[in-house]
C-alpha cells in the first residue's frame, strides 16, 4: 500500500509540480501552445529518466509509464488554461 502512494505522489505531485510552477507562480497567465508544448516535452523527458534511473537503482526491469503520459497531458492542460 506505501508503494502505492510513494508512487502516486511522484508521479502526479512532482510531475505535475513544474507546470503548477511555470502557470501559478512564474508566468502567471496561460501560455502559448508553442510555449508550452516544448515544456511539457522536457519535463516528461526529465520524468522518463528519473524514472529508469530509479529503477536501474532499485534493480527492476523499467518499463514507459502511461501514468506520465497522462501527467504530461494535464500539465499542457494546466499550461494552457
Amino acid at each position: 500500500m506505501l508503494d502505492i502512494i510513494v508512487s502516486v505522489i511522484f508521479t502526479w505531485g512532482l510531475g505535475l509540480l513544474p507546470a503548477y510552477l511555470i502557470r501559478y507562480r512564474i508566468h502567471k497567465k496561460p501560455l502559448k501552445k508553442r510555449y508550452a508544448i516544448p515544456v511539457v516535452v522536457v519535463v516528461w523527458i526529465i520524468q522518463m529518466i528519473i524514472s529508469a534511473t530509479i529503477s536501474y537503482y532499485a534493480g527492476i526491469e523499467w518499463k514507459p509509464s502511461n501514468a506520465l503520459g497522462l501527467v504530461a497531458f494535464v500539465s499542457f492542460l494546466m499550461l494552457r488554461k
